[in-house]
């Protein structure tokens, strides 16, 4: 097994109780609807502002650099929407705060396990609201979005840290426009006949090519949460359910497409510990659906991109073993 994975990764977005997660007031505004329109009207907030409101709302949460990446990437694969430039981070942060201020999005502050600062941000209704008027958006928007608790947050973080490596590998022309289907989007809502409701992805991608298309599920695996407010058999619960609805999208999958080769599915754990934890899972799953399962940590991807970053289970001896593995994108 590759040397990447006997180093204890621990991710950034791992929850702890000292982990003080706050709005950040300086920043954050709550203008009128009519402020808000005469801020746009005199130029406070422009066109180019709108589509870094997009990226987030894309993404649900994402810290500075997961957007700023993300708009670096968007403006090598396009040239005909006015994105703002991605040459000076100081000035894309200048645009965040400007957002802030004037209700477009809000941000929060927390520290990571190792005290360190870090922070997200998401997107208002005041900001999903100019989306579909000034752009012509069509996607749907949680309004009580900001009331996720954070354990469910920081999956979407830790989501971004692979969202963004995977970009950088992909360069498919792809016709990326509002009003087609994005490359990635970490809310697509699928109907499970079983439970009789819509269930949100953390993450999809759509990788278009000439002759194929590729499809990556994105599935956070984070065994800690916010013991104040929730039990262990209430988070397995729902854990279980994750597991449950991943097997019957990769059943249905096949059975319209008659081969699993043209879909991927990531699980992001938090650490180490966690990925070996949810191999043990993985082992009990039939073969052909082990083999569509790639593991990682998103420390190890974040420092070490793609290339053998990956855990897969393969058969050895007749036994399913963890063996480093490439995703191909």
């Amino acid at each position: 097994m590759s040397n990447v994975f006997n180093k204890n990764w621990t991710s950034d977005y791992i929850f702890h109780e000292d982990i003080n997660c706050v709005p950040d007031h300086k920043r954050n505004a709550n203008l009128s609807k009519p402020q808000i329109i005469d801020k746009y009207d005199e130029g406070v907030i422009s066109v180019s502002d709108l589509y870094i409101v997009y990226v987030i709302h894309v993404m649900t949460f994402a810290n500075q650099y997961q957007i700023w990446e993300y708009i670096k990437w968007w403006g090598k694969h396009n040239n005909e929407i006015p994105l703002i430039s991605s040459d000076n981070m100081e000035n894309f942060g200048n645009r965040l705060e400007a957002l802030c201020k004037n209700s477009f999005i809000r941000r929060y502050k927390f520290k990571n396990i190792e005290g360190k600062h870090r922070d997200y941000f998401y997107v208002t209704a005041n900001g999903y609201n100019f989306l579909k008027r000034k752009l012509y958006f069509k996607g749907s928007y949680d309004e009580f979005l900001g009331a996720a608790p954070l354990q469910e947050v920081l999956k979407y973080l830790s989501n971004n840290e692979i969202l963004i490596q995977i970009l950088k590998k992909t360069n498919v022309e792809h016709g990326y426009h509002l009003e087609s289907k994005p490359v990635f989007s970490s809310h697509v809502q699928f109907f499970d006949k079983l439970v009789r409701e819509n269930i949100t992805t953390y993450g999809f991608f759509i990788i278009r090519k000439e002759d194929s298309k590729h499809k990556i599920l994105l599935e956070p695996f984070r065994p800690t949460f916010d013991k104040n407010h929730y039990s262990k058999s209430h988070m397995d619960a729902v854990q279980e359910g994750r597991f449950a609805f991943i097997k019957r999208y990769v059943a249905d999958y096949i059975k319209v497409n008659n081969d699993p080769s043209g879909l991927s599915i990531i699980y992001v754990a938090e650490n180490m510990e966690a990925a070996k934890q949810l191999a043990t899972t993985i082992a009990t799953f039939d073969n052909y659906m082990r083999n569509m399962i790639y593991i990682s940590v998103d420390k190890t991807i974040e420092t070490a991109g793609l290339i053998d970053t990956f855990l897969q289970l393969r058969e050895k001896n007749g036994k399913p073993i963890l063996s480093a593995a490439t995703l191909e994108v």
